[in-house]
């Protein structure tokens, strides 16, 4: 239970330390972790990173598992954790103006815009199964 609440605790300063300067300090509170811990985090970021890369050919968070993993190797990295402080600020400008674009869309054009999505995401679904994943069970099956 220690490990949950040490993990919670770090979560909290992760979150409430300012955009562009977060994974410098995070990087900088866990210099001084054991190195059994450093092992495991590390171990925990690449597999997250691999998790990621599988779930963004397959449908699934791939892009959450794979920024979740760089955020556990940016505790050891400098290098990682600058270039994530870099790219960060550049994120949440870019969602906030997505943000603002969708709000100030008509209701027809966003439903337009999610009939279109949904379609596309169908089609691809039909195309990786019948062209993929399909073909694989298949010859497992039969």
């Amino acid at each position: 239970m220690a490990a949950f609440a040490e993990i919670k605790h770090e979560w909290r300063l992760l979150k409430h330390d300012r955009p562009g300067q977060r994974f410098r300090h995070h990087r900088e509170r866990m210099s001084d972790s054991p190195k059994w811990k450093k092992i495991a985090r590390a171990a925990a970021g690449f597999a997250l990173i691999a998790i990621g890369i599988v779930f963004c050919i397959l449908p699934g968070p791939g892009t959450l598992g794979i920024v979740l993993g760089l955020a556990l190797l940016a505790g050891m990295s400098k290098s990682i954790a600058r270039l994530l402080d870099r790219i960060e600020p550049r994120v949440r400008h870019g969602l906030a103006r997505a943000q603002r674009f969708w709000h100030e869309l008509p209701r027809a054009k966003k439903a337009i815009l999610i009939v279109t999505a949904t379609i596309v995401v169908a089609l691809g679904a039909v195309v990786v199964w019948r062209g993929w994943v399909g073909p694989i069970v298949a010859s497992h099956l039969g």
